[in-house]
């Protein structure tokens, strides 16, 4: 259990960590969401800029309040706590996607720092707000740091079945910042490799893993306990998808009076 929840902490840590983006105007971005953020109850500036680099949509922080999406909590377990939501999960995610398992290939590498990829078939896309996948059918690869698969529930000690079909919530986030900790030979990160095409986009690393297929019954999610039946967890997706309409997060206005005005 304690192994599990470890590797758990890891991943949200990997998963919350900033990516630099070469966005014109961003910092006065950032500044004009935080003066916006501490007006509408974000408690301090540094929830604020998690919130800004999980690009989350505060013009819409009353309609997380009503269905139970505490943003000062979501921004406060960043590393700092096992949270306790699975939802604030997908808000740290690049995609949610059902797919079947093809195959798994464990890699020899002894330098490699990530020792397993599973290949995934694509059957349906529940959230991919950067445009990742272009149509179900197409294929990802997760990657795992662990060769002999520790990090699952009893449940899964094997890992995931080949041919079984499942969730996956999954991020880009520790694959970037792995290949940004080699560059710069961090300690510990002196000698270690990444798969030779690891820069491309259908390349994930699975954040929160659904331990049940989707055959046996509800979505179930190890670390609180909580289950929900496929189409139930779908459609909580979706909606938080469209609430938080993180594509269009750059193009949006944080102005305080100008979006007063609005009202």
């Amino acid at each position: 259990m304690q192994k599990i929840k470890v590797f758990f902490v890891v991943a949200f840590v990997l998963a919350s960590i900033a990516i630099p983006e070469k966005t014109f105007g961003l910092e006065q971005k950032e500044q004009e969401y935080v003066r916006y953020a501490l007006k509408k109850g974000i408690k301090d500036e540094k929830k604020a800029k998690y919130l800004f680099r999980m690009q989350v949509n505060l013009l819409n922080k009353e309609k997380f309040d009503k269905v139970g999406i505490d943003l000062n909590e979501f921004a406060a377990a960043a590393g700092e706590q096992f949270p306790e939501s699975e939802y604030f999960y997908v808000l740290r995610s690049d995609i949610v996607v059902a797919g079947n398992v093809i195959s798994k290939t464990y890699l020899d590498d002894p330098n490699a720092h990530f020792k397993t990829i599973y290949e995934i078939n694509v059957n349906e896309i529940l959230y991919d707000p950067a445009n990742y996948i272009n149509s179900t059918d197409d294929k990802i690869y997760l990657l795992q740091k662990s060769s002999k698969d520790a990090w699952f529930s009893s449940e899964l000690s094997d890992g995931y079945k080949i041919g079984a079909k499942y969730v996956f919530v999954c991020s880009r986030k520790p694959i970037i910042a792995a290949k940004d900790f080699i560059e710069k030979r961090l300690q510990g990160y002196e000698n270690k490799t990444l798969p030779n095409d690891a820069d491309e986009k259908m390349y994930f690393y699975p954040i929160y893993p659904a331990t049940t297929p989707l055959d046996q019954g509800p979505v179930f999610f190890y670390d609180n306990g909580i289950k929900a039946p496929y189409k139930l967890y779908k459609k909580k997706v979706k909606y938080l998808d469209e609430l938080n309409e993180r594509r269009n997060f750059y193009k949006r206005s944080y102005d305080i009076e100008e979006n007063s005005n609005k009202k």
